[in-house]
This record gives C-alpha cells, structure tokens and sequence, in this order.
C-alpha cells in the first residue's frame, strides 16, 4: 500500500483496544471485568455472566461467540473443533532492538534447529519467533528462556545478529503449538463461532488476524441481507468459512513444505522446488493466499497433487 514501508505487524492487545474503542465510539456497550459466563443457545438466546458479584443476564437474537482457542463458550456447547498435530512449536518475544532491524523488511529463515520469523512493529519494536520441532529436546521454558531465546539470534543467517541478541524485551516469552483447527458448521440455533473459536490457521503464514476481521465482514454482511437469523439463513457465512480455511491450510502447507524444515538434505531439497516452481510457477500458485487473500489464486491452484510434485522433488 502507498505509504506503507512493508508488511506492518499489530499486536492483539493494541488491536483489540483499538477495535473496543470503535466498537463504544459506534454506540455499543463495552462491559469489561466480566467474570465467569455461560451461554444459553436456541431461538432466543441469552448470555449470563458475572460482574461485581452480580449476575447479569443479556437475551439477544444472535450471541456471536469470539472467546479464542481455547474457547470455553465452544466447549460447553459441544461444538466439536478438529486441530491438528504440531509439528513445530513457535517461541515469540516482543523486543526493543533500537531500530537495528530495516523496518521494510519481514523475515523467515533457517539455520540449523531454528526457524526464524522476524516481523517489523511500530517505533523501536519487532516481534521475534523461533520455531523449532516439536520434539526438539531444548524448549525455551524456565527462568532463563529470554535470555537462552536472545542468545539463539545470534545466527549468521540474520542481517544483525548482535544487535538483535543484545535487544532489550518489551513482553512476555511464550511458546505456541503450531496447528491448524476447524469445525465443520460455526453456527448454532442462536449462536455464530467467530475466529479462534471456530478454528484458526497455522500461524506460519500469521493470518489470525484476518481472519477474524474477514469473519467479521462476511458474518454481518449476512446478517445485513436477511431479517431471520438461523443457522439455515447464515449458511453461506458457514460455507465462505470453511472453504477459505481450506485454502488457507493448503497455502501454510505448502509454506511449510518449500521451507523443508527440519529435513537433512535441506539446501539441496529447496534449490529442486525452487528449480521446479520457476519451470511450472502455477505450483506455487497458492502462495497468493497469504498476502493477496485465499480467494484470490484460482481453485486448481489448491490441488493435492501439488503437494506430492514438490515434496517428489
């Protein structure tokens, strides 16, 4: 976009901020503190919860669920949820590297056991991520994980290793499994999973956040064009959904597999896909997906046989 230096990372406390304050802005109620809640689906649906010792209970004609992963909402209501089995963890750190990093520049790179993924913030800050194999013996836990994580950067693959192992820590140090998640019908009488909740992406290509936006546009604009809102009249959010998810679980695997992670013959593997997608670039057609949108690329570019060409390679 014109002004825009490269890909620009935002993080999900600020955004959710920033969305909340529009939200009060527009003229809704923004109740925050909220304790434990419950949600009664159906017809009319209600939602109880918790505030200030009092128990408060809204009815509505639609409760959008957007509690995250690990949605207690989606439990409760045994909505089944498919997630699949990590292959990589993913270690991230917010840090202050004094403006060392080009801030045009976003990066993923190999060396050795480490996946690096470094993603450019606003003013001094970027956000670090290590990936590493699942059943990598070293994890980045305990007391000293920042300081194992930093040191881990100083890698002759990145432009200014020093200055990033020697940059100073702006949030916490947490690792993440790798996956990707999906149900097979977000909607409910009286109920719509949104985000995280109804599944997400693997965060290799870094898409939660649009997709919960695009969630969010494609969900009212359906409720915009109807004045009933079943289950039955929504189905197309329900359909746009999951075929997009779809896509999106194509292009991270097709990330993950041009990468060739973790295999032995790594440099000799990328140079025959990367030999191979400038003889058929319709191949690496679904790439498109991540930066351009999934429905963007055209269907056959999503074909599993694909995946078997390059991975024969």
């Amino acid at each position: 976009m014109p002004g825009a230096p490269g890909i620009i990372g935002v993080g999900h406390p600020e955004l959710r901020e920033a969305l909340a304050t529009a939200a009060a802005k527009a003229g809704a109620t923004v109740v925050r503190g909220v304790g434990r809640s419950t949600v009664d689906p159906g017809p009319a649906p209600s939602v109880t919860y918790e505030l200030d010792g009092a128990h408060h209970t809204l009815r509505a004609r639609l409760v959008v669920v957007a509690d995250g992963k690990n949605s207690a909402t989606r439990t409760a209501l045994g909505i089944p949820i498919v997630v699949t089995t990590p292959r990589v963890m993913l270690t991230g750190l917010l840090v202050d590297d004094g403006g060392a990093w080009d801030r045009a520049e976003t990066t993923l790179d190999v060396d050795g056991r480490n996946q690096y993924v470094v993603v450019p913030r606003g003013a001094d800050l970027i956000q670090l991520y290590i990936a590493r194999h699942a059943d990598d013996p070293e994890r980045f836990n305990g007391p000293e994980r920042v300081a194992r994580f930093l040191a881990a950067y100083r890698s002759l693959a990145l432009p200014c290793p020093d200055a990033l192992a020697e940059a100073t820590p702006a949030g916490p140090c947490a690792t993440f499994p790798m996956t990707d998640a999906w149900t097979d019908n977000p909607l409910r009488p009286g109920i719509a999973l949104l985000g995280d909740a109804a599944g997400w992406s693997n965060p290799v290509t870094a898409q939660g956040l649009s997709i919960t936006l695009r969630d969010t546009r494609v969900l009212a604009e359906a409720l915009l064009d109807t004045p009933t809102w079943t289950p039955q009249t929504l189905r197309g959010y329900a359909e746009e959904r999951g075929e997009r998810m779809a896509r999106l679980r194509f292009a991270t695997a097709l990330t993950d597999l041009l990468s060739a992670f973790g295999l032995p013959d790594r440099a000799a593997k990328r140079r025959r896909m990367t030999r191979l997608l400038r003889q058929q670039p319709e191949l690496g057609a679904a790439l498109g997906a991540v930066h351009a949108g999934p429905w963007t690329p055209p269907a056959e570019a999503f074909s599993p046989d694909i995946l078997t060409t390059l991975a024969l390679a």
